[in-house]
């Protein structure tokens, strides 16, 4: 790749804003160990492609006539330099401005708080509270908005740019390798284990009468897996000799494994708020892994939250603690979902 070894700023060439939005998401991304072609690729990013990525990138270089980021070759992992992790900053605090502008704009006197979290406890978990709070203390005076996204680091990254005020996610800290950024403040509500979900049928089930004998990554591997999100394709990445079957969630999951088409692996907790199955053993899982539930605000809070919302944010962590240690009693036998 040519280089740009004097990067001076164009004459009359403003910053332009989808171009420090595109940078934004590349120092997330770089912060969390992604090289520029993981970026690239990912639809999540608004990069438009490879080729998109690097044009905005060396125009907004241009505009500003500083290197922003240390190229590597393709596929490698590329660094921040010093002034692209200042303006990285910057571009994170132009977010949450222009955020603030939009509510400005909206002109609306009812509060608004917004949750990103996993597609699970947005169905399963959040809703009874919301309920509680409606019986105890009638209609809550604020707006509620839950987004769902696919993975720990996207979390994280919608409340350090302000586009959430609550983060609820779990994290695996064998491969959410994003760091905390200094912005937000994580709280972990508490832990939770991987397991195995089998048909009842199934040989892994079988070969012992307890249930109790773990099942082996290579094991796992050799069968046909139903697979969903970053931390299972990771696993299965470079293992997996069985065939994959990709579904959307976690309901999924545990409809497909009751047909009897495959084994999958679920956090417990996930597992026994997304439904129940008397067709369906939980199994343990080696290597362990432990997932920690992680609450995420930040640590600079931009705007008051009402009374309301607080207690709210209360009963959501008394309710995550409350399904952790449900959970972790409950018998790995999945009894129930129709």
């Amino acid at each position: 790749m040519r280089k740009l070894r004097n990067v001076r700023p164009a004459v009359g060439q403003p910053t332009r804003w989808d171009d420090l939005e595109v940078f934004g998401t590349i120092a997330l991304g770089i912060r969390a160990g992604k090289t520029l072609q993981q970026i690239a690729e990912d639809p999540l990013s608004g990069a438009g492609g490879a080729r998109m990525l690097y044009f905005r990138l060396a125009r907004l270089e241009r505009a500003l006539g500083r290197r922003l980021v240390d190229r590597r070759p393709w596929g490698r992992s590329s660094y921040l330099t010093e002034v692209g992790a200042a303006v990285a900053g910057k571009v994170t605090e132009l977010r949450i401005l222009r955020q603030q502008v939009d509510e400005v704009a909206r002109g609306t006197d009812i509060p608004l708080l917004r949750i990103v979290t996993h597609a699970t406890l947005a169905s399963a978990l959040i809703p009874a509270v919301v309920r509680r709070r409606r019986v105890t203390s009638g209609s809550p005076d604020f707006h509620l908005e839950l987004v769902v996204v696919d993975t720990y680091a996207h979390a994280l990254a919608a409340v350090n740019e302000g586009r959430a005020d609550i983060g609820l996610y779990l994290a695996f800290r064998e491969f959410d390798r994003a760091r905390t950024p200094r912005g937000v403040r994580r709280e972990i509500l508490g832990e939770t284990e991987v397991v195995v979900l089998c048909p009842l049928w199934h040989r892994f089930v079988t070969r012992t009468r307890s249930h109790t004998r773990p099942v082996l990554l290579a094991e796992l591997a050799a069968e046909p897996v139903i697979a969903r999100g970053y931390v299972d394709l990771q696993l299965l990445l470079t293992s997996a000799r069985g065939r994959r079957i990709i579904v959307p969630n976690s309901t999924d999951k545990l409809a497909y494994v009751r047909l009897g088409l495959g084994v999958s692996i679920l956090p417990k907790l996930i597992a026994d708020l997304a439904g129940r199955a008397e067709s369906v053993v939980l199994l343990p899982f080696r290597p362990v892994l432990r997932p920690v539930l992680c609450l995420l605000r930040p640590k600079k809070r931009l705007r008051s939250f009402p009374d309301a919302m607080e207690e709210f944010l209360d009963d959501v962590k008394v309710a995550c603690r409350s399904a952790l240690r449900s959970s972790a009693r409950s018998p790995r036998r999945v009894t129930g979902i129709a």
